[in-house]
């Protein structure tokens, strides 16, 4: 038993570091599609988190005009408002011009995001040859792992700040994240 552990323990300690070698921005304000992962919303508004990748992408957007901006996301457990439609609120009163917003409305995970979003573009006949995801630090890996596996052949990520008491939780679910991601998703 005391073997399963301490294997167990070495295994959760490099899925850690996997993770954290990915939590970095690696963008060139020259891809063709921003797509802003979603992280929560609290009575019809963006959550702090969601604020800080979505003021992310303003600022992205501000660099490079020349963009799609995908909001992803479904129906919350509230059930009163998906993230997107959240999204792109606070995305239109910040000066987002709406006619560059795309809505992805079903999605209940990181892959689904992907994986609709990618069907939405394909549909619309927007090019995507390159993306940039908008993500917290921590869920970089496996965001670029994803958008990877749904066919997105040069993806790029905007790292946002995670507060510290934010963080350590999700980092600890992040890892369960990954290693749910690697027994049970990419087959």
């Amino acid at each position: 038993m005391r073997n399963i552990i301490i294997i167990a323990i070495i295994c959760y300690i490099v899925c850690m570091g996997i993770i954290l070698s990915y939590s970095h921005t690696n963008v060139d304000y020259k891809e063709d599609v921003v797509i802003v992962l979603g992280a929560g919303v609290v009575n019809g508004k963006v959550s702090k988190t969601l604020q800080s990748r979505l003021d992310a992408c303003i600022d992205y957007y501000n660099k490079n005009k020349d963009i799609y901006i995908v909001v992803t996301g479904g129906l919350t457990r509230q059930k009163d408002t998906t993230e997107a439609a959240a999204m792109r609120e606070y995305l239109i009163s910040n000066g987002i011009p709406d006619n560059i917003i795309i809505v992805e409305d079903k999605s209940q995970s990181t892959f689904e995001n992907y994986k609709f979003t990618k069907k939405i573009l394909e549909d619309k006949k927007i090019k995507h040859d390159s993306i940039v995801f908008v993500t917290n630090s921590f869920h970089i890996y496996r965001a670029k792992t994803y958008s990877e596996f749904c066919g997105f052949k040069s993806s790029h990520a905007l790292s946002t700040k995670t507060d510290l008491f934010v963080f350590i939780p999700a980092l600890i679910r992040e890892v369960l994240g990954v290693i749910d991601m690697w027994l049970f998703k990419l087959h």
